[in-house]
Formats: structure tokens, C-alpha cells, sequence
């Protein structure tokens, strides 16, 4: 039987259990992926953790508006009173009164409105710093949305692989099986000898044992890939991975993606803005500050034994307060200097990751290359080996070939359609790779 020598597009199974024992559901790269944005807990987090970083972020939470409060007091005094009251006069010129058991009362009610008009521009920069603070958790969330669609990728490439594998033992094990039937038949007539009938159920045994070592590799990686797409970690899917080559890209316009979108390189440089931005908060310290107050409020007080009976008012109060400090030793300064030793820190991670990032993306578009290259011969490869297949095949059963050699040729062919499966799936797999680190993964 002829055995297939183009593996353009795989349909492949990924099962805990055999396929016989449950029904797979159809899955392709971009469904997992979807599922995997929609359903993964991890970025279901990082998106709660971005609402809760845009509910800190308005003005009020900076200083930057006013603040208006409703103050009221009451008090009740009751104790012994002793007072000397000046009178001006020559006679009697002091008036002294005590008395046990006096009461006073005090009431009060203020609606006041506080506001900080100059501050050094302190609360601007606390408000550009609760905006860092919004964008580093945004970067963070690409971050993670790249790897998750990595990692799926990943293990949805190593499932494909098995399934691949699967899929060429199984047509392996039904040419061995037919071959082992027509041994069997020529045994029995004397035209082949029992060390023919055990190598071929050798290699049955031994096709058998892969197979099942590919079914066990198969349901952990299926357990793996439904915890990455938040499903059932039971659930058997049947998954199709389709290769079409791509045409590679430029180092040029690689760098330039990197440093246009890929989510570390943002999380860096917008720590760097931050780190400015606490300088120029803790600079804001050097100035003075003027805060304007103004209230309208009602104030009542009564009294058993005093000059003053009875006090009320009622009106409108505006104030302001002036302040600069002078000295509090040094510690602008030394927060100063700790911010802009923080800031060169960020500068350099900045850096640290670009060239990384940088690094990793060129050795992924080497090994792009390469793959591109071992496809052509492999390719080739399949071809011819296909065809020694063939021929020993025929010259097998015409008794002009011996069961070793129909053995070795069979398993050539096993191996490379083996070595052209793996070459696809690493081409797919490192695109995503390079995709990740130029950020192109985050539209997906």
C-alpha cells in the first residue's frame, strides 16, 4: 500500500484516551488561541487588575481637585467655675464669680472647601504617575497575552507532531500487518522461513509499543493545552494544523517591530517615563505651596457663667495658607538623588532588554532559515524514499528482496516523512515565536 508522501495539511487528534473511546471535538490553531483569551485564568486577572488600575486613575485621586466637607461638633461642659472678670472701673476695679455645677453648650456646623493652588505641580506629576501606572499594567497584559498564545502554540505544535506520528505508525502497523499475513501464507507453502514470521511480528511489537507511548504523550499534552484554553481538562479535541510557508522577513524589519511593539520593550522604556516623573515629584518639594480654603458655617454657643451668655454666627470665612519649607533635613535631596539613581536603572534594563529581545529574535530568524533549507531536502528526501519503498516492495514479494530489506527501507521512509512532519510544525511554531517578540501577536 502506497503511504502518503505530502503532509500539507494535518488533521490531528489530541485525546486523553485512544480515539475509539471518545468522540474529539474539531479544534484549529486559531480557535484554541480564542478560547485561550477568552477563558485562560491568568489573563482573566491581568484584565481584572487593568480595571482596577483605570478606577485609581482621575484627577481627585491626585490632588488635583478640590476637596468639600460637612463638619459639625457639639459639646456639653458641666463643672465648677471660677472667673475674675475685669471691670475698668475704680471701684471694684475686678469681679470675681464661682460657682459649682455650671453648664455650657456648643454647637457648630461648617460646609468648608480645601484646594492646593500651587504645590510645584505635584499633584500633575502624582496624576502622570497613576497614568504610568495604567500603562504598565496594560504592557503586562500583552505581555501575557503574548506568552499564553506561545505557550498554546507550543503544545498545540507538540500534539500535531505526535498526531502526525500517529497517524504514519498507523499506516505503517496496517502495511506490516498485511505483509505479516502474506509471510504467513508463504510459510505455509514453504516459500519463506520462521525467522521472516518473528522479524515481522518484531516490528509489529515494536510499532505497537511507539504507538502507545505516542497515546500517552498525546493525553498529558491534551490535559496541558485545556488548562491553557480554561477548559474541561477531559475534553478530547481534534485539532488541524495547516502549514503554508510564509515569506521570512527582513533582521531590518524584525528590530524595527521589536521596538514598536513588543510588550518588555514598552514595559521598560515606560519605566523609564515613570522614574522621570518621580523626580519631577520629588523636585516639587523645593517649591512653595499655597492652599485656599473657604467655608460657610453656622456656630452657636451658650453659657450659665460667663460674660458672654449667648455667641452665634452665621457666614462665609475664606482663608489661605502660605508654606515653604526651609529645612527638613535633606531629605528632598536624597529622594531626588534616589529617584534619578532609579531612573539610570530603568535606562539600562531598558537597554539589557532590547538587546535581548533583539538576540533572541535574530537566532529565531537563523533558525528560520534553516528550517526553510532542511524542508527543501527533506522534501526531496520523502521522494526518493518513497520511491526505494516501491521498488522494494515489489521486489520483495516477487522474492527478489529479503524481509530485512523491505524492513529498513520501510523504516527510512517512517523517518522521513517523520523528519518532514517535524520540519513543518518547528516552521509554524518559530513564525509564532518571532511573532511574539515583534509584538504581532497582540490582534489576534
Amino acid at each position: 500500500m502506497k503511504i502518503i508522501t505530502t503532509i500539507l495539511a494535518l488533521i490531528l487528534s489530541v485525546s486523553g484516551l485512544k480515539a475509539q473511546e471518545r468522540i474529539p471535538e474539531t479544534l484549529t490553531l486559531d480557535q484554541a488561541i480564542d478560547r485561550a483569551l477568552q477563558n485562560n485564568k491568568d489573563i482573566l486577572i491581568q484584565r481584572n487588575e487593568v480595571s482596577a488600575v483605570e478606577n485609581d486613575l482621575y484627577k481627585g485621586n491626585a490632588g488635583l481637585l478640590p476637596t468639600v466637607n460637612l463638619i459639625g461638633g457639639a459639646s456639653y461642659n458641666n463643672g465648677f467655675t471660677d472667673v475674675t472678670i475685669r471691670t475698668f472701673q475704680p471701684e471694684n476695679p475686678q469681679v470675681q464669680i464661682d460657682d459649682n455645677g455650671v453648664a455650657s453648650e456648643t454647637y457648630s456646623a461648617v460646609v468648608q472647601a480645601d484646594y492646593t493652588l500651587i504645590n510645584g505641580f505635584a499633584g500633575k506629576y502624582r496624576y502622570k504617575l497613576l497614568e504610568n501606572g495604567l500603562n504598565l499594567a496594560r504592557y503586562e497584559q500583552e505581555q501575557l497575552i503574548n506568552n499564553t498564545v506561545v505557550a498554546v502554540t507550543m503544545v498545540f505544535i507538540e500534539i500535531a507532531k505526535l498526531q502526525g506520528r500517529e497517524d504514519i505508525l498507523k499506516s505503517v502497523l496496517k502495511n506490516e500487518r498485511e505483509r505479516a499475513q502474506k509471510i504467513g501464507d508463504r510459510f505455509e507453502f514453504g516459500q519463506a522461513t520462521g525467522l521472516d514470521v518473528l522479524q515481522t511480528q518484531t516490528n509489529i511489537n515494536n510499532y505497537e509499543r511507539d504507538l502507545d507511548e505516542v497515546f500517552l504523550a498525546k493525553e498529558n499534552l491534551n490535559t496541558q493545552l485545556n488548562f491553557l484554553i480554561g477548559g474541561d481538562l477531559q475534553t478530547s479535541h481534534q485539532v488541524s494544523a495547516i502549514y503554508t510557508l510564509k515569506e521570512a522577513q527582513t533582521p531590518a524589519v524584525i528590530v524595527e517591530g521589536i521596538k514598536a511593539n513588543n510588550p518588555a520593550i514598552k514595559l521598560a522604556a515606560e519605566g523609564v517615563t515613570l522614574s522621570q516623573n518621580q523626580i519631577n515629584l520629588a523636585r516639587s518639594e523645593l517649591y512653595p505651596r499655597l492652599s485656599l480654603r473657604a467655608n460657610y458655617g453656622y456656630f452657636n454657643q451658650q453659657n450659665d457663667l460667663q460674660q458672654l451668655a449667648e455667641l452665634t454666627t452665621l457666614g462665609y470665612t475664606v482663608g489661605a495658607t502660605l508654606s515653604y519649607n526651609i529645612f527638613n533635613g535633606t531629605m528632598v535631596k536624597r529622594e531626588i538623588s534616589k529617584a534619578k539613581i532609579n531612573m539610570d536603572s530603568e535606562r539600562i534594563r531598558n537597554e539589557q532588554a532590547l538587546e535581548y529581545i533583539t538576540s533572541l529574535a535574530l537566532q529565531e530568524y537563523n533558525k528560520g532559515l534553516k528550517l526553510r533549507a532542511q524542508l527543501t531536502r527533506e522534501t526531496a528526501n520523502l521522494e526518493t524514499f518513497n520511491e526505494a519503498f516501491e521498488r522494494i516492495s515489489d521486489r520483495y514479494f516477487n522474492g527478489k528482496a529479503s524481509n530485512l530489506d523491505i524492513s529498513d527501507a520501510q523504516a527510512q521512509l517512517l523517518n522521513a516523512q517523520v523528519n518532514l512532519l517535524d520540519i513543518q510544525l518547528d516552521l509554524i511554531a518559530s513564525e509564532v515565536s518571532l511573532d511574539a517578540l515583534m509584538g504581532n501577536l497582540l490582534g489576534l
